[in-house]
This record gives C-alpha cells, sequence and structure tokens, in this order.
C-alpha cells in the first residue's frame, strides 16, 4: 500500500484509517496551523486534549495541524500505486 502525495491535509477528507485503540476511523475534518511545523495531532470526534489519540511529523514541507476523526464501520482506503 502506498499512500498518496498530500499538499494539504484538506486532502485528507474522506480517508479511513485503522486505530489500534478505537477500529478504523474516518477523517471528518482538519485545521492546520503553521505554528505547529509539520506536527499533526489527531483527534476523536472534537479538537480538545481529551480527545487527542495520536500524532505524526508530515515529511516536507507540509503545514501541521489538527484532523478530527470518528469512528466507523467503512473499509480502510487502500491508494493504488502509479
Amino acid at each position: 500500500m502506498e499512500i498518496k502525495v498530500m499538499k494539504s491535509l484538506s486532502e485528507t477528507i474522506g480517508i479511513v484509517r485503522h486505530s489500534e485503540e478505537h477500529g478504523n476511523v474516518k477523517i471528518v475534518g482538519f485545521k492546520e496551523n503553521k505554528s505547529w511545523g509539520g506536527r499533526v495531532v489527531i483527534y476523536l470526534d472534537k479538537i480538545h486534549v481529551d480527545n487527542a489519540i495520536g500524532s505524526f511529523e508530515q515529511p516536507g514541507t507540509l503545514t501541521g495541524g489538527a484532523i478530527i476523526v470518528e469512528k466507523t464501520d467503512e473499509p480502510v482506503t487502500v491508494f493504488e500505486k502509479k
């Protein structure tokens, strides 16, 4: 599986990923924050410190921020190799 190259967090809307603790989650919102550098924090249901379920660093020059996810029964999004 290959993750597609994204130019902004807005391109993640609708993607379904597996999370160990919460099962499959769908990205439903985002808020970019240039002051965070490339760091992205993942929140379940809403942006709140108690709802943070993970984080990662984006490679390159993409802006960091927050991604909001919700639990779903949908299958994980698979990207085809180019």
